[in-house]
């Protein structure tokens, strides 16, 4: 996490960097990211999320760098430019 943390706050390189997380991303601890970088939403945030009264709340916005969903989205094709997709192995349990 620390690594991926110090890549996206890179300035020659951070904004190519797009953690890809599944949909439990929480579970892996990596919420600390959603508010510093966004999760991916074309349409941006179109909600109140229950939890943004708390510090690692859920926030997703139109230049969001994370995608939430895999690889369906590509960054690249949105933003125009090349992105560095990085994605956290998870273990079977």
């Amino acid at each position: 996490m620390r690594v991926l943390t110090a890549l996206t706050r890179d300035k020659a390189l951070g904004e190519r960097i797009v953690p890809i997380v599944p949909d439990e991303a929480r579970t892996f601890g990596m919420e600390g990211m959603f508010r510093q970088l966004g999760i991916y939403s074309p349409e941006g945030q179109k909600y109140e999320p229950v939890d943004r009264e708390q510090v690692m709340y859920y926030r997703e916005d139109k230049r969001g760098q994370i995608l939430e969903e895999g690889i369906n989205r590509p960054a690249h094709s949105v933003r125009g430019s090349p992105r560095r997709p990085l994605m956290r192995p998870t273990t079977a349990s």
